[in-house]
């Protein structure tokens, strides 16, 4: 696990699944997406595992660079 990565455990107990990535993870309360889905665990996405999601803030920078983007 890296500390650019955001591990949760989803209210209703799944996980991510197989085509999910990219997927956002968002503050519910504010609509503010906070990161993007990275991976899941191997065993399926109906057990209980955590989810890893990749931290946008983490790449802030390189977004702004390659894309003009100001945040």
């Amino acid at each position: 696990m890296k500390a650019s990565n955001v591990c949760v455990s989803k209210p209703n107990g799944d996980a991510n699944c197989s085509g999910d990535f990219s997927g956002p993870l968002a503050l519910k309360s504010s609509k503010i997406q906070v990161s993007l889905t990275s991976f899941g665990s191997e065993a399926g996405c109906e057990l209980v595992y955590l989810a890893a999601f990749t931290r946008i803030t983490s790449y802030l920078g390189w977004i702004k660079q390659n894309t003009g983007v100001e945040y």
